[in-house]
């Protein structure tokens, strides 16, 4: 069953960054995307897509920015994407840049389908979004296009596509931000955002590889894959539980509300995966509570509130009930292994 399309943070925290810089009331602007108020200091936390969507447009709003995300991601580098960013940045070459990013694209979010398709003498390379032609399109359309962009200069700095195809409808303010990226052309309304690249450009290096720290680990694809956004609907549900946990616990009309939905309709997508609301809930506050127990200053009064209970003991029940042993004896288990 199709999940939730999620996204990481991460990809919103410029927009917020310069929403603050503006004096906008950015904890409002989040409250009214539907979006945790904590979102923007954590930036691997999982979102619904659809609601980072519509932040980008309300700030488009607020700022009468017709083109916001262009402004906001002209000083957006690559390895602002954390461990994600790095893998990139270690391909040798374009060529492998560019499949490195299709194929780890899906732990940053469910929403953009990457395509590479070689050709003759050149290799398209584009999007389709699964959301259709929904408010806030355009500005996630141009911080997508800017993105993409950005990896190929990476490879050749002053590197313009002759020709853009875009999902999004034309206007003047739309054209305008096509000129200003200095896109010689470009077609509105296609099924998909993209541009090609010559052939003769995939085998040139990253000029750029030395602004990473030398002292700097290199990331392994693996630690991306368990964080990654759920490909199942009630996966996708136990991590928008977790991402909004350190704001609030959700019940399930909250999480309907979120995610465009209804209470009912959410009931039954859950069952079809033989799971309840109940299931989810348990599992979320057990992966977040066994990781704030390794914790050895955080309080447990602290993480039973983040859970939603009122009580510690109330906590402490549940977490009996989960693994066997109490709160207290689990972080001191955990912490003989960690000293043995």
């Amino acid at each position: 069953m199709r999940p939730v399309l999620l996204t990481r943070t991460k990809h919103i925290i410029p927009i917020g960054s310069f929403l603050r810089n503006q004096g906008a009331p950015v904890e409002r602007l989040l409250q009214n995307a539907k979006l945790p108020s904590d979102c923007l200091a954590n930036p691997n936390n999982l979102v619904p897509s659809v609601s980072a969507f519509e932040f980008r447009e309300i700030a488009a709003r607020t700022t009468g920015l017709p083109n916001i995300a262009l402004d906001v991601t002209q000083n957006f580098e690559i390895e602002d994407l954390g461990e994600f960013g790095a893998i990139l940045l270690r391909a040798p070459t374009l060529y492998r840049l560019l499949n490195d990013f299709q194929r780890l694209s899906h732990t940053e979010s469910t929403t953009p389908d990457f395509e590479l398709r070689m050709e003759r003498d050149r290799i398209w390379f584009s999007y389709r979004l699964g959301l259709g032609r929904i408010l806030g399109h355009w500005h996630s359309d141009i911080y997508i296009l800017q993105l993409m962009l950005k990896l190929v200069r990476l490879a050749s700095s002053q590197w313009s596509p002759d020709h853009l195809c875009v999902f999004s409808e034309e206007n003047p303010d739309r054209r305008a931000a096509i000129t200003e990226l200095g896109i010689g052309s470009a077609e509105f309304g296609c099924d998909k955002t993209g541009f090609a690249i010559p052939r003769s450009m995939l085998a040139m290096p990253l000029t750029n590889n030395s602004r990473l720290p030398s002292t700097m680990a290199t990331p392994k694809d693996r630690h991306l894959a368990p964080n990654a956004p759920a490909i199942d609907f009630s996966g996708s549900i136990r991590q928008l539980l977790i991402g909004y946990s350190g704001d609030r616990w959700l019940d399930i009309k909250q999480v309907a509300e979120i995610i465009r939905s209804e209470p009912r309709t959410l009931q039954r997508r859950l069952a079809e995966e033989r799971m309840t609301f109940s299931m989810i809930c348990n599992d979320a506050r057990m992966e977040i509570a066994t990781s704030m127990l390794q914790e050895a200053n955080t309080d447990m009064r602290n993480i039973a509130l983040r859970l939603g209970y009122s009580t510690q003991s109330n906590f402490g029940r549940a977490f009996l009930q989960w693994t066997g042993v109490t709160p207290g004896e689990f972080r001191k288990l955990r912490c003989q292994d960690a000293t043995s």
